[in-house]
């Protein structure tokens, strides 16, 4: 604890933000250059990072998100956080419930938590299963995100959508419940509901054979 100065300090920014899984800092870092002495976090696993992350001023703290993690957060005087970020690791996540509640317990009421991974429908329809890797645990649509997030306690107020990784979505939730969020999510939903899954098995498996075993 002491070696990577994770007891927090009245003299930083009063903000705080928790990044999960945030590898090496470059996202902590952008914030860090816009807002110097801002009160921040990484936790992440990988130990091997740390040094490289404590020489940039990125804080690490090295563990697994779960709610002992979170809970062990105020032991070290870390106050509620004001934005969670979670970009590509939420897919990753075996027990993706224990993931959100971790989250509800550190954030603010008036928080944001901000989820980022890639989406099933762009998946789907734009065949990409050799992205497919074995660290990706889940490939998630909104609809049962929205409904573990809602029965965690939070509730989508935005989604965006990005190119990157064949097809993003980043999901904005906050304690708060929002109609617009209500309706933005409902129409991803409504698209959902026409992906065909069928097609996309029946491609897959004509891949197979023509690249496998030479079959038309």
């Amino acid at each position: 604890k002491e070696k990577y100065n994770l007891h927090t300090s009245d003299k930083e920014f009063g903000s705080f933000v928790i990044d999960i899984a945030g590898n090496d800092g470059a996202l902590l870092s952008q914030f860090t250059k816009a807002i110097p002495g801002l009160k921040h976090l990484n936790i992440d696993p990988a130990s091997n990072l740390a040094s490289v992350n404590e020489a940039a001023g990125i804080r690490q703290y090295c563990k697994f998100w779960n709610m002992e993690t979170a809970e062990s957060l105020q032991g070290l005087g870390w106050p509620k956080a004001d934005l969670i970020a979670a970009t590509n690791v939420f897919a990753h996540v075996d027990d993706c419930k224990g993931f959100l509640k971790a989250c509800v317990y550190a954030l603010k009421d008036t928080g944001v938590l901000v989820l980022e991974f890639p989406y099933i429908a762009d998946f789907i329809n734009n065949n990409e299963f050799d992205t497919v890797y074995h660290e990706h645990l889940s490939y998630m649509s909104v609809k049962p995100v929205e409904r573990m997030l809602n029965d965690a306690g939070l509730f989508i107020h935005n989604i965006s959508k990005f190119e990157i990784h064949g097809g993003t979505i980043r999901i904005e939730a906050g304690k708060q419940r929002s109609a617009i969020g209500d309706r933005i999510a409902h129409g991803y939903i409504e698209a959902e509901e026409v992906i065909d899954y069928t097609r996309f098995a029946k491609y897959v498996n004509q891949t197979i054979l023509e690249f496998e075993y030479g079959l038309d």
